[in-house]
């Protein structure tokens, strides 16, 4: 399922159980987070928890498996994907690629 953009709650950004699977591994599983104008708000927690994953679903960078985004920040996201111009530049943006040979 992809994420559909509800009508405008005031918010600058609201998700509802967004979730990103990788295979049978739920990365991220049922977030919900609003934040409005104003707000600060930090992720914290351990390696592999999800907060990169999180981040770079708010960003556009990664299609969620399935939630709903709302809010006057959901419509800058970017649907295309990411082409990082070099090796060197997606690595330090964290953008990994497994290949397969």
């Amino acid at each position: 399922m992809s994420p559909l953009n509800v009508p405008d709650s005031g918010a600058l950004l609201s998700v509802q159980k967004l979730t990103k699977f990788f295979g049978g591994f739920a990365a991220c599983n049922e977030i919900d987070l609003d934040i409005a104008p104003g707000e600060i708000h930090a992720l914290l927690g351990e390696n592999g928890a999800g907060k990169s994953t999180l981040v770079k679903m708010l960003f556009g960078v990664l299609e969620p498996t399935g939630g709903i985004s709302s809010g006057r920040a959901s419509r800058l996201r970017s649907r295309r994907p990411v082409k990082p111009a070099s090796s060197a530049s997606a690595w330090s943006s964290s953008i990994f690629r497994c290949s397969r040979r």
